[in-house]
């Protein structure tokens, strides 16, 4: 689940409800990261604990007119808060930085999994859409179909990689790394019914502030 917070409003965007191949599991039994764009100060603290915990390497990156670096998501970067630049609207013409978390979204129904050609992307009934390593042959159909262009390949390895939302972790009653490192308070897992729950409860909160 996402809040997002705009200069228009706030709203809950729902990003994983079913179980894999089709299969509905009951909502009970998903679990989702509840992503407040509210209180995220961009500090990368999910983007470093997400490099340690999948024993992700650096990359090289460079300075191109902004704050978000590493600049896209890659095979060894599987999450990165993006920065986006709009016109100030406490003084005039001064700029703002909207930012959020992006990683994968692990889909109610992931493109990503219908157009593999070897079943090796699946969503869990935990919730996580996840790959399996030896199953993919590195196609690239589901980079060529997702709509937030999350799964990268390899090209040395042949393989795809993404987020799999800690699924590790997850199995062990833990939570996503990134969500465990969250100074803020902006990351929130558990399962889905809660989620929903405190997102709406979140939007009543802070909707008077979008009202003035």
């Amino acid at each position: 689940l996402v809040l997002h917070v705009g200069r228009r409003g706030v709203g809950v965007k729902a990003l994983a409800t079913s179980d894999h191949m089709g299969i509905i599991s009951p909502r009970e039994k998903q679990k989702a990261v509840l992503v407040d764009t509210s209180k995220c100060i961009a500090c990368r603290s999910c983007q470093v604990s997400c490099k340690r915990w999948n024993e992700l390497p650096a990359e090289k990156t460079f300075s191109h007119g902004t704050y978000q670096n590493p600049p896209f998501l890659s095979p060894v970067t599987f999450t990165h808060v993006k920065f986006n630049e709009v016109p100030g609207e406490r003084e005039e013409k001064s700029t703002e930085w909207l930012f959020r978390k992006h990683q994968c979204m692990h889909c109610s129904e992931p493109v990503c999994a219908e157009v593999c050609p070897t079943k090796a992307i699946y969503k869990t009934a935990q919730g996580p859409v996840i790959i399996d390593k030896e199953k993919c042959k590195g196609f690239g159909n589901c980079v060529k179909k997702c709509p937030w262009k999350v799964p990268k390949l390899d090209w040395s390895e042949g393989k795809a990689y993404k987020c799999v939302l800690c699924f590790d972790r997850v199995v062990e009653d833990m939570e996503p790394a990134c969500v465990k490192s969250c100074p803020s308070g902006a990351l929130t897992f558990g399962p889905m019914p809660e989620m929903y729950a405190k997102a709406k409860k979140r939007v009543e909160e802070i909707m008077d502030d979008y009202d003035d």
